[in-house]
């Protein structure tokens, strides 16, 4: 991104956000750091992470930040941007390292607000069991522990329902399955008991459990989600996507629904929904 100039003679504040372009969650939170940024032009924003142009924080030594935004980033990241001069650090999803000295707040969702708002809606569908499929480390198959806290939430949310439960955990898929874990979560999905319903940890993962799905020879009767955004147009956009990946898998007669949603604008001109 381009440097911005010193302001009488105060350089503007150099943040760097870590980015994994897979994640849809981290493509938004990047997007709003970033609209942030062309708003306030005493705040410099540099990207890193897959997806990014610089993969390695360590590219950003001599630039020398003032402080960083990062999510499911590994505690060596942290120790090299604390080494680099960094005053302070947001963290999404993750717990700071023990020890770590510049100051830091670390952001997490309400999982349990998250499964108790599925589980609702899902039983309400008519789901007698309610399933998970956690999210993985890229390159490493094990389960971040957010992931974990959300399948533990709605294993919760399951029992006061007075309903089954099941989950696809990654690590172990990839140790048992000789196809991968493709094979193994196809086979997961085919032997579920009926009616039942997925929560798949985001969207890679949904993704993922589409492609279990026509692999097991699975059409699913709905897909829901829900979003926040700040242009409202963009649920219009996503259903036509939706329909669009449901055509692609072959399941022409899915529904779509989205359960829940909000928006972040003003002034907005609602006649351009119509």
């Amino acid at each position: 991104m381009a440097k911005r100039r010193k302001r009488d003679g105060v350089r503007p504040l150099r943040l760097l956000a870590h980015l994994d372009a897979s994640e849809c969650s981290s493509r938004g939170m990047v997007g709003g750091i970033l609209r942030y940024a062309a708003l306030h032009h005493d705040v410099e924003v540099q990207l890193y992470g897959p997806g990014s142009a610089h993969r390695r924080i360590e590219d950003f030594h001599d630039w020398r930040p003032d402080g960083i935004i990062a999510g499911e980033t590994h505690d060596r990241s942290l120790r090299i941007a604390e080494s680099m001069g960094c005053r302070a650090a947001v963290l999404a999803e993750m717990d700071a390292p023990a020890g770590m000295a510049m100051r830091h707040a670390s952001v997490f969702c309400d999982d349990e607000a998250i499964a108790s708002a599925v589980a609702d809606f899902l039983v309400e569908c008519g789901a007698g069991v309610l399933a998970y499929v956690g999210d993985r480390l890229p390159g490493r198959g094990e389960e971040p522990e957010w992931s974990v806290r959300r399948g533990e939430a709605l294993r919760g949310c399951a029992s006061a329902k007075n309903c089954s439960f099941a989950s696809f955990r990654p690590e172990r898929a990839r140790r048992r399955a000789a196809g991968g874990e493709r094979a193994a979560l196809a086979a997961w999905i085919a032997v579920l008991p009926r009616p039942c319903a997925i929560l798949a940890a985001n969207d890679v993962r949904a993704s993922a459990v589409l492609d279990a799905c026509r692999d097991a020879g699975v059409a699913p009767d709905f897909i829901s989600w829900h979003g926040y955004a700040r242009d409202p147009m963009q649920y219009t956009r996503q259903a036509e996507l939706g329909r669009q990946l449901c055509d692609s898998y072959g399941f022409p007669k899915c529904e779509l629904i989205l359960n829940e949603w909000h928006y972040f604008g003003e002034n907005y001109n609602w006649t351009e929904m119509q």
